[in-house]
């Protein structure tokens, strides 16, 4: 099994189709093709992650009327989940304590059910 990660950072508001196309490592390309992944999004204005660069703490701002089943997700370089943080009732501000993160850059997910919200990277510098 073949693993890894890609991330798309300027999608289209919407849906977005994805899909990948295997090569070899000797760059000789292969029938091969992945099924069709659609990933929709919405406006990222609706959606705030700063400071970036985060020192000690990085707050999310989400606006909507409904925080019910969100939650936050935060990846290191090897795409290995370090934190998950979730929103509550009434919640439009979610602040996340990261002094005890390595510095280094990491992959941000705001996730509401299974529909990402945004997926952003943040560095996290001491």
């Amino acid at each position: 099994q073949v693993e890894f990660a890609f991330i798309h950072t300027t999608p289209f508001a919407g849906l977005n189709y994805y899909r990948i196309h295997a090569v070899s490592n000797l760059g000789l390309e292969l029938p091969i093709f992945s099924s069709i992944m659609v990933v929709k999004t919405i406006f990222k204005s609706t959606i705030s992650i700063y400071p970036n660069p985060a020192h000690d703490n990085l707050n999310i701002r989400y606006v909507t009327n409904n925080q019910a089943g969100m939650h936050c997700e935060v990846f290191n370089n090897l795409n290995q989940l370090v934190m998950e943080r979730s929103f509550t009732q009434g919640m439009d501000l979610l602040n996340i304590p990261v002094s005890n993160l390595s510095a280094g850059t990491y992959r941000v997910v705001l996730m509401k059910d299974d529909l990402i919200l945004s997926n952003q990277l943040v560095e996290i510098q001491h």
